[in-house]
């Protein structure tokens, strides 16, 4: 098996708010959420070639048609392989470090969310590539209600 050029070497959640929505009434079409998603990316070892990624992800609407309240931080840090060249690293680590730690992040969310009193979320995927928006991912994302409940926290 060939050697990675993006090598994770651990992760951890920094901060994580969970809320579900006493207000949310659910529809057979789904529900629809902002999802805020920033990553940032630094340099913490030139030698080493180690870099740190930070992805924060939002969706934080009172809206009656959002079940849960999301603010979740996380943190990872990446070895690059020595064959990538210095002016590849950032984007390498960029594009695929962030990658790495939204699908750790959207399986969490899942977790989190299918022990909720409402549907599960499972987040839509988006990319981290030069020229993409991290601010909003996709502005209005719709969230299956798979699970077809209905009514409210009090039903």
């Amino acid at each position: 098996m060939p050697k990675p050029m993006l090598q994770l070497e651990k992760y951890f959640f920094i901060k994580v708010f969970f809320e579900a929505n006493p207000k949310f009434k659910s529809s057979a079409k789904g529900s629809r959420a902002d999802l805020n998603v920033t990553n940032s990316v630094s340099l913490i070892s030139k030698e080493e070639r180690i870099w740190r990624v930070t992805l924060v992800l939002k969706a934080l609407s009172d809206e009656e048609f959002v079940p849960y309240k999301i603010d979740i931080g996380i943190v990872g840090f990446f070895r690059i392989d020595k064959k990538i060249p210095e002016n590849e690293m950032e984007e390498l680590v960029a594009v695929g470090g962030s990658s790495i730690l939204y699908s750790a992040t959207r399986d969490f969310v899942l977790t989190l969310t299918s022990r909720g009193p409402w549907p599960a979320v499972f987040l839509p995927t988006t990319s981290f590539t030069k020229g993409t928006t991290n601010k909003n991912v996709d502005d209005k994302q719709e969230i299956p209600n798979k699970a077809g409940k209905k009514g409210n926290m009090e039903d």
